[in-house]
Parts: structure tokens; C-alpha cells; sequence
């Protein structure tokens, strides 16, 4: 399984790089998740000890629980076949991933990591962007569970100096439901119409166009579309189907922006 994620981020990499300037990728980095035999388990992924304490929560379906003094943990969950976990503790960077049908039956083992200085935290709630209309079987749709609020997510953040930093990057924590092309032939979908990418913008410049779904994917931010000392503003638009005669938007859910400066 491991080597087939590969080759699909891989694929991916390349579509995307002869598109685009920025670089998106899949993985998790420092933050880390593997399943194991025993309960589920949160820890610090620099030192490896258990956190007591941390919110764990799946936001879809309103269902938050803490792990004990030793780190573990247990969500009483409604059926589903996925859906997105989130993990908070004060300290640390929020992390998150998309739990499949196969991660439910498996206990879990989560390494979060703590907040650096140059870690800015824009937003850490569930949004679904969209307008609520959409085929049961397009990409993800078995895992919506809230609201559209509209078809473009918009929040103002403050920033410091960054100009002695090397890059600045965006993460988002999880994002489900897009219906790209590239989308339907990673997760092998059969469905007549697609929709174009998400598009995310920083003070009105566009820095990317989000294709596939998943976790902690992080995207470079070009200097020139910051302001250092100053309110900044993020905006994401979900995208159209573009086999609809009327404006059909395509209904997607995110969570977690994070400003990393490395």
C-alpha cells in the first residue's frame, strides 16, 4: 500500500509541477500516524512520551474526546465510511488526518508536534465550501456532514517581519471532496462530469490550485504576495462543474490553515 501512495504522489508531483510553480505534497512529515495493535494513542513526536489532554475530535459529526494521563484515547462514533480526525492541545501545532474505513478498525497512534515560533495558525475549525448540490457517488460526498457555507472561504491574518525567512509555506491540515480529473483517476471514480480545482489566494494573488484530496498538504507562498508587519487576507474558492449549463459548485470540506516560515 505504501508503495502504490508513492507512485500516486509521485504521478501527481509531476501533473502538478508542469502546471504550477508551487510544490504540493502529501505527506506528513514530522506529524505522523501509524496503526498498531492496542488502544488509540497520542504522543509528542519529538520526545515519543504520551500527551495527556489533547482534543481529539471528529468535527463532521460533533464528537470530541481527551486523551487519559497515558495518551490513549476512544472516539464513539457514528457509522461513516471516512471522515476527518483532528487533534488540538495547547502547545502544539493542530494536526489532522482523513480516517478511512479501514483506519476505524485499526487503533491509531498519533505524533503531533509543538508549536514553533514561526508557526502561525490561521484557522483551525471545519468548513464545507460549496452549495450542498452534489452526486452521492462524486468524490468524498459519503463523508459531508455539515453545511455549505458558501462557495469561498475568506480570513484576515496578522504577520510579522518575514523577510529574513528562506520560504513561507501554507498547510492545510485536510481537504476532501474535490472532483478534479486527476481526483477521479487516483481514487478510480466513474462519473460523467468533473469540476475544476480549488483555487486558494493570498491579498488577491492566486499561489495555487488544489487538485487531489488528502492530508498536510503544503504549498509554497511567493514573498511578493505577503506583507511583513501587516493584516494579511487568505481566500480558497471551491471550484464548477464544468459539464453543468448553470453554476454548479463543487462541494468540498478543509481543515486546519497553518503559516509555517522555515
Amino acid at each position: 500500500m505504501k508503495y502504490i501512495y508513492l507512485i500516486l504522489l509521485i504521478l501527481y508531483f509531476i501533473c502538478y509541477s508542469s502546471a504550477h510553480g508551487g510544490i504540493l505534497s502529501g505527506n506528513v512529515s514530522k506529524e505522523e500516524y501509524l496503526r498498531q495493535n492496542g488502544l488509540n494513542l497520542v504522543r509528542d513526536s519529538e520526545t515519543g512520551q504520551p500527551i495527556k489532554g489533547a482534543e481529539i475530535s471528529a468535527p463532521s459529526q460533533g464528537i470530541t474526546t481527551f486523551s487519559d494521563e497515558n495518551g490513549y484515547f476512544k472516539l464513539e462514533l457514528s457509522p461513516a465510511k471516512s471522515f476527518i480526525l483532528a487533534v488540538k492541545k495547547e502547545g502544539y501545532t493542530p494536526f489532522s488526518l482523513t480516517i478511512s474505513t479501514i483506519g476505524q478498525k485499526n487503533p491509531l497512534m498519533i505524533a503531533i508536534k509543538r508549536k514553533s515560533e514561526n508557526d502561525l495558525v490561521i484557522d483551525s475549525a471545519l468548513h464545507h465550501l460549496g452549495d450542498d448540490n452534489f452526486a452521492l457517488n462524486s468524490s468524498n460526498a459519503s463523508k459531508f456532514r455539515l453545511r455549505a457555507e458558501s462557495p469561498n472561504f475568506t480570513k484576515k491574518f496578522y504577520i510579522g517581519n518575514i523577510l529574513n525567512k528562506h520560504a513561507v509555506y501554507l498547510k492545510i491540515g485536510s481537504i476532501i471532496g474535490l472532483d478534479t480529473d486527476i481526483e477521479h483517476k487516483l481514487s478510480n471514480i466513474e462519473i460523467n462530469s468533473s469540476s475544476t480545482p480549488a483555487s486558494v489566494y493570498i491579498n488577491g494573488i492566486k499561489i495555487t490550485e488544489l487538485r487531489i484530496n488528502g492530508d498536510n498538504q503544503s504549498i509554497i507562498i511567493p514573498m511578493h504576495a505577503l506583507k511583513s508587519n501587516s493584516e494579511n487576507v487568505i481566500t480558497i474558492e471551491t471550484g464548477v462543474n464544468k459539464a453543468s449549463r448553470k453554476r454548479d459548485y463543487d462541494d468540498i470540506e478543509f481543515l486546519n490553515l497553518i503559516l509555517e516560515a522555515r
